[in-house]
């Protein structure tokens, strides 16, 4: 069944982390949508990395293979990028919630998302999202653009109704341009 997806496969999956709340949720969205036997690496950089945050990352796994490893001198874009070269299917981030100026989402994410060999799937808490317990999902909406990261984006969608019992709305958006009224329209000739 998983043979023809483009990400959600039987694949490792690698979760760079400080244990905040929106890593939190990206372990959610890993373990719901992707097979129980791919593998996930938490990866943490930096010596500020709180333990017991960490441990509420890995708390999300209970029946999946887990590894943790730490880079305490390294910069968190390097790090990432060279496990990224380690057998990896994909890269899952939690976005930070305070916005950086002049910054699509942080330095790092940013950065990551313009240079990964792999996809990266960037996940932020919604503002009453909790991060206690299962997350309880009743729509899930996703755009129907015909690309692979469309695609990528489905597989995801369908893989957590699946396991949720969510419902998937296929969002497609046309634009049209407007009616212009010329005066060489055959339709508008006196």
């Amino acid at each position: 069944r998983l043979a023809r997806n483009v990400l959600v496969r039987a694949r490792r999956v690698l979760l760079p982390s400080h244990g905040g709340p929106n890593s939190i949720l990206a372990a959610r969205i890993i373990d719901l949508a992707w097979p129980a036997e791919a593998e996930v690496t938490i990866l943490s950089t930096g010596r500020d990395v709180p333990a017991e945050d960490l441990a509420k990352v890995r708390a999300v796994f209970k029946e999946r293979p887990v590894v943790h490893e730490h880079a305490p001198g390294r910069e968190p874009l390097e790090a990432i990028l060279e496990h990224a070269g380690l057998g990896y299917g994909a890269i899952a981030v939690g976005a930070t919630d305070m916005h950086v100026a002049g910054r699509l989402v942080s330095p790092v994410i940013d950065d990551l998302l313009g240079v990964s060999p792999l996809p990266v799937g960037m996940v932020r808490r919604g503002p009453h999202e909790s991060t206690q317990g299962p997350p309880v999902y009743q729509r899930i909406l996703v755009p129907a653009i015909g690309t692979d990261p469309g695609r990528a984006a489905q597989e995801m969608a369908y893989s957590v109704a699946q396991r949720t019992g969510a419902h998937v709305l296929i969002a497609h958006v046309v634009t049209h341009r407007p009616f212009a009224r010329e005066a060489t329209s055959p339709f508008l000739r006196a």
